[in-house]
């Protein structure tokens, strides 16, 4: 997991992910700083579930190359099973 506070993996230490979460409520969100370190990391399949699509129109201005899928809808869902299928196969 990704800090929104740092772009940075959490302590596994339980006191100090609790020092980081309490500065996550009162701290801006390192957004764009965050999903690049996720990207770095290697990951390139990024879901927003629930209504619109404001992440992923985020993640369009901060890199093209990621693949977004949108769960909202069966059409959605739909795609995201058939992409978790070919990355299985």
């Amino acid at each position: 997991m990704i800090s929104n506070v740092t772009a940075d993996v959490y302590s596994p230490e339980p006191d100090q992910i609790r020092e980081a979460l309490v500065e996550q409520l009162v701290s801006p969100v390192l957004w764009v700083d965050s999903m690049n370190r996720v990207i770095r990391d290697g990951h390139r399949l990024f879901v927003e579930a629930g209504p619109g699509k404001v992440l992923t129109g985020l993640m369009r201005d901060i890199n093209r190359e990621v693949k977004m899928v949108t769960a909202q809808d069966p059409d959605g869902v739909a795609t995201l099973r058939a992409l978790r299928s070919e990355s299985t196969a």
